[in-house]
Formats: C-alpha cells, structure tokens, sequence
C-alpha cells in the first residue's frame, strides 16, 4: 500500500479531531504509509454504509422491543452471536438455495485484542471546521497538513502535493504541529517498522475483499466504508 484515502462526515467527536489526527501520525510512522483524510460538507456524508448499519440496528432494536424473559442481546459478544444466527452468512446459505436473487452478505466478528493502553495526549487543534482535508507527515515532529478543501486531480491522487493542478481553487496546504505531552513523544521516537497496537482480527476481511466490490466496516460506535 502506498497511500491510504479515508472519507467520512466531519463529525468531531468521532473523526475530526487532534486524538484522530495523532493516532493517523502514528500509523504514518510505523507502517511508512501515508493518510489523506477527506470530510464530507455536513449533511452530505451518507453512503452505503449506513444503509447497511441501519439494517443491523433496526433488526437488534425489533429484536429488543419482543420483551422476553432471557435477552439475548446483553454486550457486544452477545449482539455478534444472535447477528451471525440471524443475519450472518450461514443464516442466509438456505435461502440462497431457493432463490437466485443476490443477496447481501453480512459476517460479524468481535474484536477484543485491541492495545488500548496508549495515551493519546494531544492538545485540541483550532479551526479544524474550516478545512476538509488532512494528510500526515513522517517528520521527527509530529505535525499535520490542513487543506480547506479536497483535491483528487493526478499529481495530487499521485502524492505529488506541490504540483497541484487546481491550486486556485483548493488553495495550498498549511502545516499545522500537533501539541502533545512527553510520554507520546518518547513513544513515537522508539517505534520500529512492524509494531502496531492494531487488532490482529481485521485478517478476516481480507478473504472478502474483490474488485469492484465495496466492504462495510461497522462498529458499535462508528461507521467506515471501503471501496475497492
């Protein structure tokens, strides 16, 4: 991999803020990979993914709305259980017999060796509302580059940023240095090619991965889309 795109809305909690932009650093670091990550205008970020999210969310709220004695769905391992029983690929194998529709194929997993002990401390970044395009840096300082809009035209798609072709419209890039404590900085001087605090677990979706074919990544919390 040469470069890494990412789209999603611009929520701050969730995406566009200095933990997020300290964390793509990092992973800038150790896998020697850039990331260029690109917001939405508000309101105009929905995609296929959250169709698929909502699908799985309205079948677990059906699911609790029944009221029966034993719940089935009690914490993240029992909602991956009951929706592999219920909306996973084996639940729809089946059907598929009986039917030639295509059909959509969903396969959950839970993620649990997930390395949370590192410390994101870095300060908050101002006017991340102004601008909807970020990239990383692999300098000795940890630092961001802010751009108040996208631009996919071939040097910039290429990584060639300074021969950008619609620099009139897009304006330049800025530097932006991210403020974090001491401990980060220490962390990040000792990494090594190869170290990732990354889940082993994401494995499974290589197998799925076609071309042309888009994959839905969905979490409790957030919703990321890929398409290949």
């Amino acid at each position: 991999m040469e470069q890494h795109w990412i789209w999603s809305d611009g929520c701050a909690g969730q995406f566009k803020n200095s933990r997020v932009f300290q964390w793509l650093c990092i992973l800038h670091k150790r896998h020697k990979v850039p990331h260029i990550w690109n917001y939405f205008e508000t309101g105009h970020g929905k995609g296929e993914h959250d169709g698929a999210g909502a699908c799985i969310k309205t079948a677990l709220r059906r699911q609790e709305m029944k009221f029966t004695t034993i719940s089935l769905i009690r914490d993240a391992k029992t909602i991956v259980a009951w929706c592999s029983s219920v909306m996973g690929q084996g639940a729809r194998r089946q059907e598929d017999q009986s039917s030639q529709k295509a059909h959509v194929h969903r396969y959950f997993w839970e993620v649990v060796d997930v390395d949370r002990s590192h410390l994101y401390d870095c300060k908050t970044i101002q006017g991340t509302r102004a601008f909807y395009s970020v990239r990383t840096s692999d300098n000795a300082i940890v630092e961001m580059w802010t751009r108040k809009l996208s631009c996919f035209c071939y040097p910039c798609s290429s990584g060639e940023w300074d021969n950008c072709e619609s620099i009139d419209w897009v304006d330049s890039w800025d530097r932006v240095s991210l403020s974090i404590g001491q401990q980060t900085n220490s962390e990040l001087s000792q990494l090594e090619e190869g170290q990732s605090s990354i889940s082993h677990d994401y494995d499974h979706v290589q197998d799925l991965i076609q071309p042309g074919s888009t994959i839905m990544l969905i979490t409790l919390k957030c919703l990321m889309t890929s398409c290949v």
